[in-house]
């Protein structure tokens, strides 16, 4: 065919002529031994469905639903039974999420959430956790709004001394309005007081390690049951039977399970 320019011309359309994209063949169901590696990856390193999923060879939307299923089938159930003894240590800590319909401006000048969690004094493992309140709540008010005290009533609780008002909760003293000094017999309760309930700090510091509490990207809908177990749904079988781990899978879960060792060591 020739043009009114006299120059020849393709007869063809562009998309017969185009040569046709590069296809990468995609797996898109993986096996229990590298779906937890997987969930357990996100959450460590809160990358994206876009970068996730190549690591381990699946599409987005595969390591999307894969992560949606299985992360509330590996939360821990809560102890139904406690130790009449037990001493809870609760604190409040501030997560980035970029979900304004919950988040708040805080003190560190981004949208964050209050989320207050409660450890038992002696295990150091985290005993209560509830949902997550506007960042510009302080830690008083948050813990009424969330309704920890009610799930820690009925049992001693330590905190720092942003917890007034609530006269359940033990808190340090304070000095008097007169601006004397406190006498020493505070002072030394003050002390052991810091003491025990630095091991709250050191609890949020090895979950701080997730960084998907450093910049929390999906809905807050979602993010209320992401650390908090959930009875698993009717298609899945309460008891799962694990496939033989293999190639990556065993490297994840050791690295998983060596940090897990660490904080509990620490």
């Amino acid at each position: 065919m020739i043009s009114t320019s006299g120059m020849p011309t393709s007869t063809c359309r562009p998309t017969d002529c185009a040569s046709p994209p590069t296809r990468f063949p995609i797996v898109r169901s993986l096996d229990l031994a590298d779906r937890v590696p997987l969930v357990a990856a996100y959450w460590r390193t809160n990358l994206t469905m876009r970068q996730i999923g190549p690591l381990f060879g699946v599409s987005h939307s595969a390591a999307h639903r894969v992560i949606d299923t299985l992360s509330p089938l590996l939360a821990l159930a809560p102890v139904r039974r406690r130790r009449v003894e037990q001493i809870a240590i609760v604190d409040g800590t501030l997560i980035p999420t970029r979900d304004h319909r919950l988040a708040a401006p805080s003190k560190n000048y981004r949208y964050s959430t209050n989320l207050q969690i409660a450890i038992d004094a002696h295990t150091r493992l985290v005993v209560a956790l509830c949902d997550p309140q506007p960042g510009n709540r302080n830690d008083t008010i948050a813990y009424r709004s969330s309704q920890v005290d009610q799930k820690l009533a009925g049992r001693p609780v330590m905190a720092d001394d942003a917890y007034r008002g609530n006269p359940e909760v033990i808190i340090p003293y304070r000095k008097p309005t007169d601006g004397s000094e406190l006498p020493d017999w505070k002072k030394d309760l003050n002390r052991q007081h810091r003491t025990v309930r630095a091991q709250v700090e050191h609890a949020l510091a090895r979950m701080k390690t997730f960084k998907i509490l450093r910049d929390y990207r999906r809905r807050h809908h979602i993010g209320r049951h992401r650390f908090r177990h959930r009875p698993p749904p009717r298609h899945h079988p309460a008891r799962v039977t694990l496939a033989p781990l293999t190639g990556n899978a065993i490297t994840e879960l050791r690295e998983i399970l060596s940090a897990v060792a660490d904080g509990h060591s620490g």
